[in-house]
């Protein structure tokens, strides 16, 4: 009777369960060893992002608030200004020694001139630090112009709008030793980019 008994009929009941169970159990640990790195990538990936953000978050910009003596520019007069810096408890512990001065053009906001004027003092205890200084009127251009005065440092400004009747005589030779100057650094600093490349490949073709 045991010859006519199959192979099935062999195997005990329990021992199939028993198989179906242990490899459910390896399927589930070789999941469970799969997700967990890539769970705690996602986490790293995370913090990583906060840091960085928190991070580049820049810190609150000082006050800058400036003032012209007359708004109307006689002719052959300059433009009085004096800019109040507030540090308000930003972190930028040290401020600027000048304040950029710059004019546009009203109706297309095309730059007409940069200036600096000095600090000359402060108050409240240094939170507040003065500035104060006249542009000349023989380099100030003719027409309606927006004077922003801005902190090198922070970017933080203010603005008021000035009318200039007259052209300085000097503007236009100001203006342009204000441009060529612009133009140096860049064309400089490409030239030595161009010429830091030739000597690559001269180095390259000689080795």
């Amino acid at each position: 009777m045991n010859a006519g008994k199959t192979k099935t009929d062999q195997i005990p009941v329990g021992d199939t369960n028993g198989r179906l169970l242990e490899r459910t159990c390896i399927i589930r640990k070789g999941y469970s060893a799969r997700i967990l790195p890539c769970l705690l990538l996602v986490v790293i990936l995370l913090s990583a992002v906060i840091v960085c953000v928190s991070g580049s978050t820049p810190p609150p910009q000082p006050l800058v608030s400036v003032r012209v003596v007359n708004q109307t520019i006689s002719p052959g007069s300059g433009i009085d200004v004096s800019v109040e810096y507030t540090q308000n408890g930003v972190l930028y512990p040290h401020p600027p020694e000048t304040m950029d001065i710059y004019l546009y053009k009203i109706p297309d906001g095309s730059l007409l001139g940069k200036y600096e004027i000095p600090q000359t003092g402060v108050r409240d205890g240094g939170v507040i630090h003065l500035f104060r200084g006249t542009i000349p009127g023989p380099v100030l251009p003719r027409g309606d112009v927006m004077l922003v005065a801005t902190d090198p440092e922070t970017g933080a400004n203010s603005r008021i709008p000035v009318s200039i009747p007259v052209a300085g005589e000097l503007y236009q030779d100001y203006r342009n030793r204000q441009v060529i100057e612009g133009m140096f650094y860049p064309v400089a600093g490409g030239l030595i980019v161009i010429l830091v490349i030739l000597l690559g490949f001269l180095v390259a073709k000689r080795t």
